[in-house]
């Protein structure tokens, strides 16, 4: 949701009534009964950039990071949101005044991706890393520890589907691990479509749908002709939100700003409370093959603010 220092009404979600996500819908039914619900003690991804943008109008775009550079070479700079507080971001430049009716942002799926530079003249290095831990009571010797002898601290090409069972049970994992679309790959469970990571969202218009390439119902890639007019009408930041990726595309009422503001803050929350869930696979007797998953529409969790 979207919310301002000036705006009383928080968004409201009515996801499920659009069949856009039947196809979603459908891999939550197959996981049959839900065993419990759970909270992350860390959940940190991977956001480079958030694009605040006024539709068709290229001149209206402020870009907002929750990082800074730089890192060194013996302490790389995370490149990283952790949401199990809020973000305070502001702007490097001053925002233009004026309306903001839409907003993207995708974050990174995988455990650790290491990119290396130059800043002022020095080797630098940014590790832009995607983590979750959550304890589970009661599965800690059901998901075996899948962590390789690469030290995270190094340059972290590789690790990308790596678990690790931390000393206290718990595990530390990369979301792509809980995203309803790779179901099938992480658990073998059969008879469930596979689709894209949900990892791109656009707020803009009004309405709320999935947009899922290569499904019944949806365009055969994010960039064709029938995209469900997103460039037409959302008009998206093209650098990124382009090529085959699955997008959920959220109402925004838009953020104004007005002429002589001082300072502008963002702050950029998501509701973590009970954001995991672990489904029994239809077999209620048997552990070994439970699936944990994100909890269904954990998008509209996100929330981002702004004050000034």
């Amino acid at each position: 949701s979207i919310t301002t220092s000036r705006t009383s009404e928080p968004i409201s979600f009515v996801a499920e009534t659009d069949q856009s996500f039947d196809v979603i819908d459908g891999v939550y039914s197959s996981l049959g009964n839900l065993v419990g619900s759970y909270t992350p003690t860390e959940f940190k991804l991977n956001v480079d950039i958030i694009y605040l943008y006024r539709i068709n109008e290229p001149g209206y775009l402020t870009m907002l990071s929750p990082y800074r550079w730089p890192g060194t070479e013996n302490q790389p700079e995370l490149s990283q949101a952790d949401f199990t507080e809020d973000i305070v971001l502001v702007p490097d430049f001053p925002v233009r005044p004026g309306e903001y009716n839409g907003m993207g942002f995708y974050f990174g799926l995988n455990r650790a991706v290491a990119e290396q530079g130059i800043y002022d003249g020095v080797d630098t290095r940014m590790l832009k890393e995607s983590v979750v831990t959550v304890s589970i009571p009661g599965y800690e010797d059901v998901w075996t520890d899948t962590s390789t002898t690469l030290d995270l601290s190094s340059y972290g090409f590789g690790i990308y589907e790596t678990r690790v069972k931390n000393a206290d049970g718990s595990l530390t994992f990369g979301p792509s691990q809980l995203q309803p679309g790779s179901v099938e790959a992480n658990y073998g469970l059969a008879g469930v479509e596979r689709f894209y990571p949900i990892n791109n969202f656009i707020f803009a218009g009004s309405d709320c749908y999935a947009v899922l390439p290569g499904e019944d119902g949806h365009p055969d890639s994010f960039n064709s002709v029938d995209a469900v007019g997103l460039y037409n009408n959302l008009n998206p930041p093209g650098p990124v939100f382009s090529g085959d990726m699955a997008c959920i595309v959220l109402p925004f009422s838009g953020i104004i700003v007005p002429d002589f503001v001082p300072e502008i803050t963002f702050i950029m929350s998501w509701n973590l409370e009970n954001i995991i869930e672990v489904y029994d696979a239809g077999t209620p007797d048997e552990k070994s093959d439970d699936i944990m998953v994100f909890a269904k529409d954990f998008w509209t969790r996100f929330n981002l603010s702004v004050s000034y």
